[in-house]
């Protein structure tokens, strides 16, 4: 079932959803039958009247305080589709949430998810949010960095390494020189010159 709440964002009526919102804000959280909320319908094309619309709710007190169970996910989602905006609007209440997994059967971060799908807006507003390049997936075989170099985009990469802090030093040594080996599988020069500029092993002998 569809609510009228997310009827109206659907269709971009920034008129009709900023008046249900502003009787009940927190239906911008309540899932319809396939799980996705009103926000999840948002994207860098809506309407700015919208996307303020939406995060006069989300701000609002009886609303924030339901935030942190769902944000994660909420974020994940956003990441998935390059959502930058709707990050920047779930993170502004719920910094928190930055590195949660998602909780599927990947289970992996709002930042590999924006990587995965090569959204690099979403990528950089996460990075600035605080999250970590290093932060594995729950089976332990990629992190976002990982997922940054197969994409091939050196900026991000370059970004990413930046953001690695000293007490990460070493674990980033060792996702580091695994970016390497995907890096070399592609043929991707520029990138393998920053992660080997970053300390990566050219020895590296690839996933275990």
């Amino acid at each position: 079932q569809t609510s009228v709440l997310h009827m109206a964002t659907l269709m971009r009526n920034s008129v009709i959803a900023a008046r249900l919102l502003l009787v009940r804000p927190a239906d911008a959280l309540r899932p319809d039958s396939r799980g996705l909320t009103p926000v999840d319908l948002l994207d860098d094309s809506t309407a700015p009247e919208l996307a303020a619309a939406f995060g006069r709710a989300l701000s609002d007190p009886s609303v924030a305080c339901l935030l942190p169970p769902s944000a994660g996910a909420l974020l994940y989602r956003a990441a998935r589709r390059g959502a930058a905006g709707v990050l920047r609007m779930v993170l502004a209440v719920c910094p928190e949430a930055v590195d949660e997994r998602d909780g599927s059967r990947d289970d992996c971060t709002p930042l590999y998810a924006a990587c995965g799908r090569g959204a690099i807006a979403a990528a950089m507003e996460l990075i600035a949010a605080g999250a970590s390049p290093l932060r594995e997936c729950a089976n332990a075989t990629c992190t976002p960095l990982c997922a940054a170099a197969r994409l091939g985009r050196p900026e991000l990469v370059e970004t990413m390494l930046r953001a690695c802090g000293p007490a990460e030093a070493e674990s980033a040594r060792r996702w580091i020189s695994r970016s390497l080996w995907q890096c070399a599988q592609r043929g991707d020069a520029d990138t393998s010159r920053l992660l080997l500029e970053a300390g990566a092993d050219p020895n590296s002998c690839g996933p275990d």
